[in-house]
């Protein structure tokens, strides 16, 4: 900028000057026909320096515009530059760390995790969704989720049975939680995602689940199963970021995996995905990326779920937005 300045000015001086000797010129010179053509050449002169110095300041912006550019490809950037990337890097940090799932030590807990008490004051002129009694008859609950109302001795034997609200049957998540206890740590590793533009980032999602005995909502109560370790990729995108904090609600709400049969081994007792898809591979096949369409696929998948959206994931679990050393958690707020 210092050296555009250095040009225009030098180009403002010139033109002072010979405007300053034309018009001494002109003083000491008739009007005639001989003068014309003089001050006519001088002027055509002075058009001509000034296009000049204008083609000078342009080709010097350019110059300054093409240097940032190499810069950039060379890694030297400017602090502005290298500010937005630094604001970038700490966005997709704020959805890294370790987040701990507890599950429920068993299934009444678990259901008593799907819905919130209900205070005298907000069953006013509301009606049981089962028995379509008064709720101010005797303690009642809302769902979480859809927030329709029960009785909670109306409610329990149903959502034992289907997981499912009774009234618009939108599946209610806490009532399904068969995931055992682990750890989920994200962070990102630097390689980028394929099939999405080169400097797209990778966002790394490390399941571990340590064996244990089965609690009395899983398939075999009281039997013990096998630990496991599981790695998934996402890219770290604007829908990237949204689709990990949902898994991250899924995580907390112990939906992303069961105690079962696995489909590959033929094993018991083992744990296995619940059906939320996971890409587990950065190079290719039918589970790994690339894939254009998994992050709409994953999403869709979790909506029949009834998982909130990622806004919604992260009002229910602030601890989504930045996750400590150890985020424990093992019921929806």
């Amino acid at each position: 900028s210092s050296r555009l300045h250095r040009i225009s000015t030098h180009a403002d001086t010139v033109v002072v000057s010979a405007l300053a000797t034309h018009s001494s010129s002109v003083a000491h010179k008739s009007m005639n026909e001989a003068g014309l053509s003089s001050t006519i050449t001088l002027a055509g002169a002075l058009i001509t320096l000034i296009v000049a110095s204008t083609v000078a300041i342009t080709r010097s912006s350019s110059s300054s515009s093409s240097r940032t550019k190499r810069n950039r490809n060379n890694g030297t950037q400017n602090p502005e530059v290298a500010g937005d990337n630094a604001n970038a890097t700490m966005s997709a940090a704020a959805h890294c760390g370790t987040f701990t799932y507890t599950a429920p030590p068993d299934r009444a807990t678990m259901l008593s995790n799907a819905f919130h008490p209900l205070q005298q004051q907000a069953t006013q002129r509301r009606s049981c969704g089962i028995c379509f009694t008064p709720l101010s008859s005797q303690a009642s609950v809302e769902l979480k989720g859809c927030r329709h109302a029960f009785h909670a001795s109306c409610v329990k034997a149903p959502l034992a049975c289907t997981s499912k609200c009774p009234t618009c049957s939108k599946s209610v998540p806490q009532a399904s939680a068969e995931s055992p206890s682990g750890t989920l740590v994200v962070r990102t590793i630097p390689r980028p995602c394929p099939g999405f533009p080169s400097n797209t980032g990778t966002f790394e999602l490390v399941y571990n689940i340590p064996g244990g005995t089965q609690k009395d909502y899983n398939a075999k109560p009281g039997k013990s199963y096998s630990g496991t370790m599981r790695t998934a990729y996402l890219p770290d995108t604007p829908a990237g970021i949204d689709t990990l904090i949902r898994l991250e609600y899924c995580w907390m709400s112990g939906l992303i995996f069961k105690v079962g049969t696995s489909q590959t081994t033929g094993r018991n007792n083992v744990i296995v995905w619940t059906g939320i898809p996971h890409k587990t591979g950065l190079t290719g096949g039918p589970f790994g990326f690339p894939d254009a369409n998994y992050v709409q696929q994953c999403n869709t998948i979790m909506d029949t779920f009834n998982v909130p959206d990622a806004q919604t994931c992260q009002q229910q679990f602030p601890s989504l937005v930045s996750a400590p050393a150890a985020a424990a958690a093992g019921t929806t707020a």
